[in-house]
């Protein structure tokens, strides 16, 4: 099992990876991009394959967990690209 645990703050996205046999995490200053940095790093080897996804962030309306991993993972990206354009 792999689960994937995203926090998307207002100056930084951290993204930690935890499996059976090792644990990965990496923060990244998103300076106004959040979007860009969390596919950026979602699209690293150490994150691929993610089975659960778990996702945090300043914008209170985010989900802590994710029921399913990549369609709640998907309404994230999309929300934060609509934020993205209203600022």
């Amino acid at each position: 099992m792999s689960y994937i645990g995203v926090n998307i703050g207002a100056l930084t996205v951290r993204v930690v990876a935890v499996r059976a046999d090792a644990t990965t995490a990496k923060v990244m200053a998103h300076q106004g991009r959040p979007l860009e940095v969390l596919q950026e790093l979602l699209a690293t080897a150490e994150f691929a394959n993610g089975e659960y996804f778990g996702v945090t962030g300043h914008l209170g309306h985010i989900p802590n967990m994710s029921p399913g991993p990549l369609a709640s993972l998907q309404s994230v990206l999309d929300m934060l690209h609509q934020n993205t354009r209203r600022n």
